[in-house]
């Protein structure tokens, strides 16, 4: 993933839905309690592979039933790393023929490919019918772009998943900050850039099921 133009595009765009900016967010201030999951969903107790089987018969519907069906974070994160595959950073080129291209989850799950915006729109998208406001988290480095979808428990603890298994993290770290320290080094940076937290609801309403390009180079 590179820079995508969601970074910037959106945050000139009007959003009368919206309490706090159209896409950029203060992750320190507005990040509330919405997206909020019971620690029993992380639980070690439950048999991962029949979870897993489960999960990826209910992947084999349209969309629509993923989201209906599949309702917390532990469930997006078994999707988005067993029925998503990771296509490369040429990824976007190749499918939709722009070198950035944000498709829609409807898309996404379609080709079953993507890259890191993917995983985390994907996760941003199950999870929209289950009290999860669709939060980005953006992590910049010298020389990449990592992109996952936030959420909070009830605790204040921060979580995150995303098409890679190193992207899903249960809700342990005390702020984002930490948080995408933590992603950072699992990328392999040893210091990242800087972060941003974005509502991809509000810059792309119709991100579920949009049938056209969001953003072209």
């Amino acid at each position: 993933m590179k820079l995508k133009n969601l970074i910037y595009l959106p945050l000139i765009l009007a959003c009368n839905s919206c309490a706090v900016n159209p896409a950029r967010l203060d992750p320190n201030k507005d990040i509330i309690r919405a997206n909020v999951i019971d620690e029993k969903n992380f639980s070690y107790g439950y048999d991962y592979e029949i979870e897993r089987e489960r999960i990826l018969q209910i992947a084999q519907g349209d969309y629509k039933q993923v989201i209906r069906e599949l309702s917390s974070p532990l469930e997006a994160s078994i999707y988005c790393t067993g029925y998503l595959s990771h296509g490369g950073v040429d990824i976007d080129s190749r499918l939709y023929g722009y070198g950035d291209y944000w498709a829609s989850f409807r898309k996404i799950h379609e080709k079953k490919v993507d890259d890191c915006d993917g995983g985390a729109l994907a996760a941003a998208a199950i999870l929209s019918d289950d009290g999860f406001q669709p939060y980005i988290l953006v992590i910049n480095a010298s020389n990449m772009c990592h992109a996952v979808f936030l959420y909070m428990d009830q605790n204040g603890k921060y979580g995150s998943i995303g098409i890679n298994k190193a992207d899903n993290n249960p809700p342990l770290m005390n702020s984002v900050e930490e948080l995408a320290k933590k992603l950072g080094r699992d990328m392999g940076c040893e210091k990242i850039n800087n972060y941003e937290v974005f509502d991809i609801g509000c810059a792309y309403p119709d991100f579920i099921d949009n049938e056209e390009n969001n953003n072209p180079e």
